[in-house]
């Protein structure tokens, strides 16, 4: 095993949900964006990017994030709208965002982030948690880009759907010469009480 591990702890999807994405995906009208969309099999939902992580330290890691989902039930989730990152102006990260109705997944976010806090060793993001699913990134824009229509085109987008959250999941990410790979290295059930 490799000294250091590219960590990032995430929550996956339910099958039925991806069919929903890729409807999304094959839809979008993207008014002169060459769009480079994310493929199915890597869609999850990020709670935190840890980055490089000494090994000696995934069994503690293993332990404690067990012990934090464990503390929290499963729960639901739901699709809410299209939107991009930073603004449909300047758009480089197409997204479909999560509705949170009942707070439970802050819940979960803030405390698995105490967890990985106490570790005073990752340097995890200090914006306001914003969940969202990527689905595509944005190679290159044509001069007949229209901004305000392509804004609108994904204020449009609703299909609302619901997926249940039944565990957290972190993954091992690996730059490989075909793309990004990312290996489950321990599964973390909620609670089902």
């Amino acid at each position: 095993m490799a000294e250091t591990l590219r960590l990032f702890l995430a929550l996956p999807l339910a099958p039925g949900l991806e069919q929903s994405l890729q409807q999304a995906q094959e839809g979008l009208d993207s008014h002169g964006l060459d769009l480079d969309f994310t493929r199915p099999g890597t869609w999850h939902l990020t709670l935190h990017f840890l980055g490089s992580t000494p090994a000696r330290l995934l069994e503690d890691l293993r332990h404690d994030l067990g012990a934090c989902f464990h503390r929290h039930r499963r729960f639901d989730l739901s699709l809410q709208g299209m939107g991009c990152f930073p603004s449909p102006d300047e758009p480089r990260v197409l997204w479909a965002g999560i509705g949170d109705p009942h707070g439970r997944l802050a819940a979960l976010h803030q405390d698995s982030r105490r967890v990985l806090d106490q570790y005073r060793l990752f340097k995890l993001e200090d914006r306001p948690y914003s969940p969202h699913l990527s689905l595509a990134r944005v190679k290159g824009q044509s001069p007949s880009f229209d901004a305000r229509a392509f804004g609108l085109a994904l204020k449009a987008w609703d299909r609302p759907a619901s997926f249940p959250v039944e565990q957290g999941i972190l993954f091992q990410s690996q730059f490989l010469k075909d793309g990004m790979r990312h290996e489950a290295l321990q599964r973390y059930p909620l609670s089902r009480g």
